[in-house]
């Protein structure tokens, strides 16, 4: 699991700065809880960004995604953490999609990493 990855998708998430939008991970100005975290990779990786619009939508894709992440970010954030997000009920997409803001999308990300990593956030 890339700790550092996780800790700057959750502080992303809390930060306020970016407006949520449902089912897509961004449209417009909005993102999804991956979208959040495809953004963070396209920062942290891309000089020039990889997000795109489809031709006469306001709907981007992130390295051909617009509704999960693509390998290459779910390599990044690691294997076993995507197992834990999406391999066991609710999914992170389901409760972002459902959840009204992002503080509980992060609340519900630390939870689902602490039932199996329990001393996940622990410092070192």
């Amino acid at each position: 699991m890339n700790k550092e990855a996780i800790k700057k998708w959750l502080a992303a998430l809390r930060s306020g700065d970016y407006k949520k939008c449902d089912g897509i991970m961004h449209i417009g100005n909005m993102f999804c809880a991956y979208g959040v975290l495809c953004d963070l990779h396209d920062a942290a990786f891309s000089k020039e960004s990889k997000w795109h619009r489809y031709i006469g939508s306001d709907i981007s894709y992130y390295y051909g995604a617009s509704y999960i992440p693509p390998q290459v970010v779910k390599d990044w954030l690691g294997a076993d953490l995507w197992e834990i997000l999406q391999g066991y009920a609710p999914t992170i997409d389901l409760i972002s999609d459902r959840a009204m803001d992002f503080n509980v999308v992060a609340d519900e990300i630390e939870k689902k990493i602490k039932i199996y990593q329990h001393n996940f956030f622990e410092e070192a």
